[in-house]
């Protein structure tokens, strides 16, 4: 008897469940499924990418004073395991000017006179890194998703920052870029 009772008990805790989902008010109106599907991401040009990330940079750059300096980092992976590394994420700055998601890239702005030059440091490709890590960005690559033009080698950031630190002109060996006079503000955001 008590099996019987079990079976008849359990059958209506599942027709009840059955009965709300065919008689509900969402499931009698075929224009609202029980299960919604998000609608697709939308979809940018590089053109459109390009003015938008420029426009975040002009903002950035109208609150800086003059003949000053922003120097933003990338964020350090973060260790799993001793030979292991989370998911990368990159410093939520860094991405909102820039749109890389790269290890290793530094953005610099450069405001004198009213003009504003960007620079961006980034590390060369290296096939072995790539191996364990996936792919690195090329010059050509950041300047495709970031719109910055003027790309430079990051071996040559600790220059840089020297050259800040000694307030003298940097030259980059590569492009002839020239970063030159005392910057009266500094500002630099680390991870």
């Amino acid at each position: 008897m008590k099996k019987v009772i079990i079976w008849v008990l359990i059958a209506a805790f599942l027709l009840s469940g059955l009965s709300v989902a065919v008689f509900s008010k969402d499931a009698m109106d075929p224009k609202s499924p029980a299960i919604k599907v998000a609608p697709p991401a939308p979809r940018f040009s590089d053109a459109e990418r390009h003015a938008e990330l420029a426009r975040r940079r002009t903002a950035v750059a109208s609150k800086m004073a003059d003949n000053s300096i922003l120097i933003l980092m990338s964020a350090e992976p973060k260790l799993y395991a001793n030979d292991v590394d989370y998911v990368y994420r990159q410093e939520n700055n860094l991405v909102y000017l820039t749109g890389l998601k790269q290890n290793g890239a530094t953005l610099v702005l450069r405001k004198n006179g009213g003009s504003v030059s960007e620079f961006l440091f980034l590390p060369k490709r290296n096939p072995q890194y790539e191996t364990w890590n996936g792919k690195m960005y090329s010059n050509e690559d950041a300047s495709r998703i970031s719109g910055l033009r003027n790309v430079l080698n990051a071996a040559e950031q600790p220059a840089f920052l020297e050259s800040l630190r000694s307030r003298s002109t940097f030259t980059a060996k590569e492009g002839g870029f020239e970063i030159a006079g005392e910057p009266a503000a500094v500002y630099m955001l680390l991870p």
